[in-house]
């Protein structure tokens, strides 16, 4: 589970067990260290964006608990410069001002932290991540813990007055396992109550589930969406067990540079 297998793509002659456990020497092909070698970035952008990420983290986290609890030789939270808690922060960051994510890539929209996935994060996150009183203010907002020994430090932590304030910043998220292939800007500027957030999305194609334009933006305030972004073309909860399936427009005008808000030259979109 940590490193792969032999037939994962890694040569024989690449791996020795050492009481069980395979090493892998240079690159890993495959297993949970190689996901997060390669599927974060160095700043914690996934690369299938926020909507994938919301339900990648449960157990990304979960795992890894598990290998913080019995594994510690590992020390899999401060792996990558702690990439999985870093991540847990790029994911509360892609989002609104009501806490909706951002629909990157073939994202379906109205997920937000209140997901039950988004609460274990918070709550793995808080409890083995250094306690940030920041995260205690999500939790308010979930009004949900985990029924273990994370969510009884979080309620417990709120009910002595511990928690304050998660200020969303303006930040710029790198894509790519090296940070190089692009990434997501987000602008925010609040007043008393009121908010602007802009996000401009110049990553990289998202396993699949991005789309070929560049440089495509999206507006938000204080309530949610101004500005759209096209996204995909998809029906939701419609046909029995066929929820969230792909409309036909998904592969023409969703395709499209101009369906993302994005600048268009002799009517010709990105990458054709």
């Amino acid at each position: 589970a940590l490193y792969g297998l032999t037939n994962d793509g890694i040569s024989a002659d690449s791996v020795d067990n050492d009481g069980g456990y395979i090493k892998v020497e240079g690159v890993r092909k495959a297993g949970f260290l190689a996901q997060l070698d390669f599927s974060f970035s160095p700043d914690g952008y996934f690369t299938e964006g926020p909507y994938y990420l919301r339900y990648a983290m449960s157990p990304f986290l979960l795992f890894g608990k598990s290998l913080a609890n019995n594994r510690p030789d590992i020390d899999i939270l401060n792996y990558r410069e702690g990439i999985l808690l870093k991540a847990v922060y790029a994911l509360i960051n892609q989002t609104d001002a009501q806490g909706q994510f951002f629909p990157i890539n073939d994202a379906q929209k109205g997920m937000s932290w209140l997901s039950r996935e988004v609460i274990s994060a918070v709550d793995i996150a808080y409890y083995h991540g250094g306690r940030d009183p920041r995260l205690l203010s999500i939790a308010q907002k979930q009004q949900t813990v985990q029924l273990d020994e994370t969510g009884f430090a979080v309620a417990s932590d709120i009910d002595k007055g511990l928690a304050k304030d998660f200020q969303q910043e303006s930040v710029a998220y790198r894509d790519g396992a090296d940070g190089k292939q692009g990434g997501v800007g987000i602008l925010r500027i609040s007043k008393e109550e009121d908010e602007l957030c802009v996000v401009f999305k110049y990553s990289a194609h998202g396993m699949g589930h991005g789309h070929f334009d560049k440089l495509s933006y999206s507006l938000y305030d204080e309530l949610g969406e101004v500005v759209q972004d096209y996204g995909a073309a998809r029906w939701v909860n419609i046909d029995q067990k066929g929820g969230g399936r792909y409309l036909p427009e998904n592969k023409t005008f969703a395709k499209q540079s101009i369906a993302h808000n994005t600048l268009v030259i002799n009517q010709i979109s990105h990458y054709e």
